[in-house]
């Protein structure tokens, strides 16, 4: 069964695994600093809505963000064992593929926001 603080709960550990995630492959130098931003995308996202209050609004899931979320799980461990070189490589890919899912909800959530004006 599922409910609003299971979905809630699911995205939050979600998150914090990708932060644990980043902060290992930048720590064990699989990736530059900017590896970061993959495990610190939701926070700056949550952080965006406070600012601009329309990117706090309601999203359903949908198969596009949940298969960019197990990419970025995948990739992420991934790259913990492969040679710097290639994992940054996949890093950086599963870093664009992020923006891309971001960019899409922000668009939603624009949309959303001038349509209910």
């Amino acid at each position: 069964m599922e409910s609003a603080f299971g979905a809630r709960f699911d995205t939050e550990t979600d998150a914090a695994f990708l932060l644990v995630l980043a902060v290992l492959a930048f720590r064990y130098g699989k990736a530059g600093g900017w590896v970061l931003l993959i495990g610190l995308m939701r926070y700056l996202f949550v952080a965006a809505g406070r600012v601009s209050p329309w990117l706090a609004g309601s999203l359903p899931p949908t198969f596009r963000g949940k298969t960019v979320a197990v990419v970025q799980m995948v990739t992420l461990a991934v790259i913990l064992v492969l040679p710097p070189r290639l994992s940054s490589a996949a890093a950086g890919a599963a870093l664009g593929l992020l923006v891309w899912s971001f960019a899409v909800d922000v668009g939603r959530l624009w949309r959303q926001r001038t349509a209910s004006t």
